[in-house]
């Protein structure tokens, strides 16, 4: 798994985690390929390893901001994840991955730029409590899905949408302050078929040859039932790097 400053992220699709292709370190961003297909849901997973104080994930799809979450437990390692859109407290609404929409319109107000596309983002930052007290978080909308123009399809084929509203048990909302950015991992998606291709993923071996031995790859678990649920808070005081918040 990715690895910078202290945390590992990993992508899970309906429980699976995914293999990671061509990874690469620059300075604290970690850069990598993995398989997607329409159709399935998937979450974004990091372990705190060795970071002390609180810390918060924020993930970003597509170029769409999700918010994001506090990992506050002086236990390490201490894990959390993010399987959607926190549309309330007590609902959230799964990723999934999507077949993106084309259009010739260049004036579609729908449309976007390629290079916005076929990305999950996962920032990780140094938080502080806002000692302002208890705060109120008003859900926002998901994102309506998007087109893109044809002629600038290139390999792009998929987005990432947001299945109907789920329950799932309530987590906390604080105000918070978040204050420096310590590592960043990117995980680029595309079909297996089109990584494949593309020399990013192995091909396939033929069913005459032997198969090549198992990829043994460290774990880390967090056996503690209470762990998840008192380090998933909401994050309510975006930094100023993006401005105003705008939840997906």
């Amino acid at each position: 798994m990715p690895e910078s400053h202290g945390f590992t992220a990993w992508v899970t699709i309906e429980d699976t985690k995914t293999p990671e292709f061509d990874v690469r370190r620059s300075d604290s961003t970690v850069t990598c390929w993995i398989p997607s297909e329409v159709g399935k849901k998937f979450s974004i997973n990091w372990s705190n390893l060795s970071v002390p104080g609180i810390t918060g994930g924020r993930v970003l799809v597509d170029g769409n901001n999700c918010d994001g979450q506090i990992l506050a437990r002086k236990q390490r390692p201490t894990s959390t994840f993010m399987n959607g859109i926190n549309e309330t407290t007590t609902s959230v609404r799964p990723f999934v991955f999507r077949s993106l929409d084309m259009t010739e319109d260049d004036a579609d107000p729908d449309s976007i730029p390629d290079q916005d596309l076929g990305s999950i983002v996962l920032e990780i930052w140094k938080v502080e409590k806002n000692g302002a007290g208890p705060s109120t978080w008003a859900n926002m909308p998901a994102p309506a899905p998007k087109k893109i123009q044809e002629r600038s399809k290139k390999a792009v084929t998929q987005q990432i949408g947001f299945c109907d509203s789920v329950d799932r048990p309530p987590v906390k909302v604080i105000p918070c302050k978040w204050k420096e950015r310590i590592a960043t991992f990117s995980f680029k998606y595309r079909p297996l078929e089109l990584l494949r291709a593309n020399g990013i993923a192995p091909p396939l071996r033929d069913k005459g040859k032997r198969k090549a031995s198992p990829v043994h790859e460290c774990i880390i678990s967090d056996n503690e039932d209470s762990d998840t649920e008192e380090a998933r808070m909401l994050e309510v005081s975006p930094p100023n790097p993006y401005g105003p918040m705008h939840r997906c």
